[in-house]
């Protein structure tokens, strides 16, 4: 299935904004919430999200001056990647009625070190708390959601190889 990127409706008065930048190229895997691009208005800039995850697809280039519902881009939806055995894919638990979504607000580990299970790794923060994650098993945090970007429920939040 193919995602359409279209330039959102934000604000009442806003009638085209101007593409500042992709903050991924063309045929990159992303992940949905994951920031994409960054476009501007005459009072604002604004950071777009992709809506699916899947490889990118970009149609405007940097510069170019879109109007509302514009498409710039689109995800073709890929296959999940097989896991290798010993891998942990932790997705980003239930976070409480009505939350879909947590930001990444800071790791306290970094990629490839070791983690003890139950131990903070790191803190994400929803529209109603801040909170620490704990590790869910020992092991060694081999990918995760950057900083600063969101996560939506049920998707993977880190890979973690089992030892």
């Amino acid at each position: 299935m193919t995602h359409i990127i279209r330039i959102p409706k934000l604000g009442t008065f806003i009638s085209k904004v101007t593409l500042v930048t992709w903050k991924k190229t063309d045929g990159d895997l992303v992940r949905r919430g994951e920031i994409i691009c960054v476009v501007e208005s005459k009072k604002s800039t604004f950071e777009l999200e992709a809506e699916a995850s899947g490889i990118l697809r970009i149609l405007a280039q940097k510069g170019q001056v879109c109007g509302l519902s514009e498409t710039i881009g689109k995800i073709e939806e890929s296959e999940p990647l097989p896991v290798q055995e010993g891998v942990l894919q932790v997705k980003l638990p239930a976070l409480g009625n009505g939350i879909k979504k947590a930001k990444i607000i800071k790791w306290y580990i970094s990629t490839g070190t070791s983690v003890k299970k139950d131990r903070p790794i790191c803190e994400l923060q929803t529209d109603k708390a801040t909170f620490e994650l704990t590790a869910e098993q020992t092991g060694k945090i081999n990918y995760w959601v950057y900083e600063g970007n969101y996560v939506y429920v049920n998707d993977l939040l880190y890979e973690l190889e089992l030892v």
